[in-house]
């Protein structure tokens, strides 16, 4: 016996109809019947998703009972499992009738749930001397039953019987791994991130805060204390620049996007963008290295390039966590087996549990995926187009935006930037995806929409814009500027 494996298989895709006086023989009731329960299971694998749907949660009582609660799940067979609940507190070997070529080698106990009868007769949970190395599988033992010979005379049925038996099983963690590797389980190994998403660094940058700091002198009366970064413009780069020179910001900063290219590379499609990490990572150390003798004048806009990096950073990270989108689940991942978690865990998550991988028609699966590329692309493009000119001959434009409580796709887009056609179409996810992205506003407005709501944007209603951008100033004398 063999385990049924159905979409390993090659899809039926044809099947007849039956006319009468027909003989029909096994093989013309068998292609209707494999023809729509191919369609059955492509419906379930490629339009819903597969993994663990809901429930099968694991409860463990001390070291002597291990319960599973109601739940269901789709594997990549196709295989619809309902399980309705169980507590299981003694366990046997496993003999797999439908010898399941993934669990080939491995030693491997079976669950025997309470309701069965002498239960005496098999191990105690409590009594296994590796049980916090076991991890909880459930496998659908799918196979054709062996065939008795049959007579005309006696027999109970016609056909093959197929039994599906649903089992509860332990296996080592050491081969939960392997059987769940890039090799053998894609779809798990892509989107088992949590562990390498907990390490993703936080970057978190200071604020610049003007400190105004007054002493008395006799005869004098009250001045500047020389520690005021207010005292002069010099004083005021030093603050800007001791923040952007913090030991970890910049290089966390760096960790944090080598992190996203190579623990997360394959499950956000890096090599399908024009993007590279170590660009990205030069052009930081060009903007934001210097000597704090010989500070840029542009300070405070890099610092501003810098909390637009980290913004959009986290950005990405916040959408990266629930990302488990796949298109046409590749069969051989998990095709008649779940798992469902270790029995005692190691961390406050299950390092060996699938999820459920949703199909690109559930709402907003795919969406995410195009927004945290459009958002790496669009780190990568403002590195590149932060440009400051400093010939006191810009335009001083006062450009209607939202607060920074606001996510920076939301926001116009800064002076600091060339805002080529490419940053336009990347600024905002939203906008791009509605064909809409020369409707985003900014200082530098020759990409954008004519609609003179974009190129002119304070003659129109701004009831919903508490954020306003003054910019052209840098280099003119003040009292030009004001």
């Amino acid at each position: 016996m063999e385990t049924l494996l159905k979409l390993e298989r090659p899809i039926n895709t044809t099947y007849r109809t039956f006319v009468d006086d027909q003989v029909l023989t096994a093989s013309h009731l068998n292609e209707v019947v494999e023809y729509f329960e191919d369609q059955h299971r492509l419906t379930r694998v490629c339009l819903s998703g597969v993994g663990i749907v809901c429930g099968l949660q694991l409860e463990i009582n001390q070291r002597s009972a291990i319960s599973v609660s109601m739940g269901c799940g789709v594997t990549t067979d196709g295989d619809l499992i309902k399980f309705d609940g169980a507590t299981y507190q003694h366990t046997r070997p496993f003999n797999d009738q439908a010898n399941y070529p993934r669990f080939d080698g491995l030693s491997i106990l079976e669950l025997v749930p309470n309701t069965e009868e002498d239960l005496e007769d098999y191990t105690p949970l409590n009594s296994l001397p590796d049980l916090d190395n076991k991890v909880v599988v459930l496998y659908l033992e799918h196979f054709e039953e062996p065939v008795t010979e049959c007579t005309s005379t006696d027999c109970d049925s016609q056909g093959v019987p197929v039994a599906a038996n649903i089992k509860m099983l332990l296996i080592d963690k050491d081969d939960a791994i392997r059987i769940s590797n890039a090799e053998n389980d894609p779809i798990f190994f892509k989107h088992n991130q949590t562990k390498n998403f907990l390490n993703l660094p936080e970057v978190d940058v200071r604020r610049m805060i003007l400190r105004n700091n007054f002493f008395t002198i006799a005869g004098r009366g009250t001045v500047l204390s020389p520690d005021s970064n207010t005292r002069s413009y010099f004083r005021l780069k030093e603050s800007y620049a001791k923040i952007i020179a913090q030991t970890s910001l910049t290089a966390d900063l760096k960790k944090g996007i080598d992190q996203l290219f190579t623990d997360f590379g394959t499950l956000l499609e890096v090599n399908s963008l024009p993007i590279n990490a170590a660009v990205m990572k030069a052009r930081i150390d060009a903007l934001f290295t210097f000597n704090l003798k010989s500070i840029p004048i542009d300070i405070q806009y890099r610092y501003d390039l810098l909390k637009d990096l980290i913004n959009t950073y986290d950005e990405i990270k916040h959408l990266l966590y629930d990302l488990r989108v796949e298109c046409c689940p590749t069969e051989r991942s998990f095709p008649k087996h779940l798992l469902l978690g270790e029995v005692f865990k190691e961390e406050a998550y299950y390092q060996c549990r699938h999820s459920f991988y949703p199909s690109p028609i559930i709402p907003h699966g795919h969406e995410k995926l195009q927004e945290i590329k459009s958002l790496l692309y669009r780190m990568q493009l403002i590195l590149q187009e932060y440009q400051i000119s400093i010939s006191g001959r810009t335009l001083i434009k006062i450009t209607p935006s939202l607060d920074y409580d606001r996510i920076l796709s939301k926001r116009a887009i800064p002076y600091y930037y060339r805002t080529s056609q490419s940053l336009v179409s990347q600024w905002s996810y939203y906008l791009t995806h509605r064909y809409k992205e020369d409707e985003n506003i900014a200082y530098h407005r020759e990409n954008l929409s004519s609609r003179n709501a974009v190129q002119n944007p304070l003659d129109y209603n701004i009831d919903h814009k508490d954020f306003f951008r003054i910019e052209g100033h840098l280099g003119k004398d003040y009292r030009t500027a004001i």
